[in-house]
């Protein structure tokens, strides 16, 4: 019974647009980046890169102690966060306000120096996430914009190597199949399966705002992260949704305004009604185009929607169609299993891992052409 009244207590306030408890929080400490991904809403609008002040940012975490926050912290934004300088001072002052936060931390890893490595493993996370989309340094200019392939390819092995033998969080490499490496995905797969993380994650296409997903999806469609999932800028703003790259679906500001008093405000229960039901061109711009949205059509009304959304040969009522996605997670063991041989396969000199990476290509090759 206590199940019903959640359900039915949750789709109230969706209705009313009230928040609810705050899974995700995304700090945006810095908006630069060196990568220019194609299929990245940040990267459409040339930004300068800024930096948030400590005194704002020790100002959110100060909020969030208030009210004990335990969810995930996410210390990042859409851009690269180990390009601020500041930010390993900032996760110890996080995990010393919010002990029972988790922090999370997504880098390129492009510009990881040994120093950084070693301030990386030591600090308080719950898991640090890279992507691997490509392993060669054409499809990596491609897909990134970068010429940057060699670097972010030896920093990503020297950190997981360094990752594994102590195992202080999760590990995470994130892969998605596009147009750029569809002739290369079986064999970055292959390689994902070598390097030793806690988990690989993989899915057909990314999550995106910025053209890669064209088709309008005429239905009911939105996503409910705009109920928990916010973002907060290094300007101040607060957004109810992570991908909005400008402001667009900003609630105030936290230089003005206390972070949980703009969650609940009018303005921000009016801007999440105005986009479940579709008052305005809003969800165009972004549940309409994004793969975090669902579509609601029907079974969001009853109870037992997750039940059928997992019924495969009925794709109309699944609250969201995504292509096929599989994870594969590794326990300690396995990841210190694949360390011995990792370290075989990749040794102490970094400047022969190009050629290491060719040869299992050609070996790959040759195994899947017999």
């Amino acid at each position: 019974m206590s199940n019903l009244k959640d359900f039915v207590r949750v789709r109230a306030d969706y209705f009313l647009g009230r928040p609810q408890k705050i899974k995700n929080l995304y700090v945006e400490t810095t908006i630069a980046c060196a990568n220019r991904c194609y299929m990245c809403p940040a990267r459409a609008v040339k930004k300068e890169s800024t930096y948030m002040p400590d005194q704002l940012f020790k100002k959110i975490i100060e909020e969030l102690a208030e009210y004990n926050f335990d969810g995930n912290l996410h210390v990042y934004g859409q851009a690269d966060p180990l390009l601020d300088k500041k930010i390993f001072e900032r996760i110890d002052y996080s995990h010393k306000s919010l002990p029972n936060a988790k922090i999370h931390l997504i880098s390129t890893l492009n510009h990881l120096t040994d120093e950084m490595i070693d301030k990386l493993i030591s600090a308080p996370l719950e898991r640090v996430a890279t992507s691997i989309y490509e392993l060669d340094a054409n499809t990596f200019l491609k897909i990134r914009g970068s010429r940057k392939f060699k670097e972010k390819l030896t920093n990503t092995i020297k950190f997981a190597k360094k990752w594994a033998s102590v195992q202080p969080y999760e590990f995470c490499i994130h892969f998605f199949e596009c147009d750029f490496n569809r002739q290369e995905a079986e064999f970055i797969k292959h390689f994902l399966e070598i390097i030793p993380c806690t988990l690989t994650q993989m899915s057909l296409h990314p999550i995106s705002l910025r053209g890669v997903i064209k088709k309008k999806r005429d239905s009911w469609r939105f996503g409910t992260c705009m109920y928990s999932v916010p973002k907060i800028t290094g300007d101040g703003n607060v957004s109810i949704c992570f991908f909005d790259t400008n402001s667009d679906l900003k609630i105030g500001n936290v230089k003005n305004n206390s972070f949980w008093e703009l969650l609940s405000s009018k303005n921000s229960c009016s801007l999440r009604r105005d986009i479940l039901f579709r008052r305005s061109n809003i969800s165009e711009k972004f549940c309409d185009v994004c793969d975090c949205a669902e579509n609601h059509t029907l079974f969001f009304f009853l109870p037992i929607h997750k039940v059928i959304n997992k019924i495969p040969f009925l794709p109309y009522f699944n609250s969201v169609v995504r292509p096929d996605q599989t994870k594969m997670r590794h326990s300690s063991m396995d990841v210190e299993k694949k360390l011995i041989s990792f370290n075989e396969l990749f040794g102490n000199n970094s400047d022969e891992w190009l050629d290491v990476i060719a040869n299992l290509r050609n070996d790959f090759y040759k195994s899947t052409d017999s």
